[in-house]
């Protein structure tokens, strides 16, 4: 067995310092990457801002259809839906569509 300054040298030990310098490289290279591949932000861009419309439909397929292609041609998207009340009949429709 090896023996540095009067300890023992275990290959263990040489094993956990592979290991740990292992990690510390990919983790280097890991940041480094990180400023390849995202993009920065851009100064001066805003958010899109956006509006919202919510119908509460009871029902009916061809309501649902007729509304959602109505709605559609105005530029509006399906952002979220939800059914309330007890028996879970009432359902809101909530659109969206970017601010001009």
């Amino acid at each position: 067995m090896l023996a540095i300054d009067g300890a023992p040298w275990h290959p263990w030990t040489m094993k956990q310092l592979t290991k740990v310098a292992l990690l510390l490289g990919v983790f280097f290279l890991g940041c480094a990457a990180e400023r390849l591949v995202v993009p920065p932000a851009r100064a001066g861009s805003t958010a899109t801002r956006w509006e919202y419309i919510c119908k509460q439909m009871d029902g009916g397929d061809q309501n649902i259809t007729m509304m959602a292609n109505q709605l559609g041609a105005e530029g509006w998207e399906l952002a979220a839906t939800g059914a309330g009340g007890m028996t879970g009949t009432n359902v809101t429709w909530c659109f969206e569509r970017p601010l001009p």
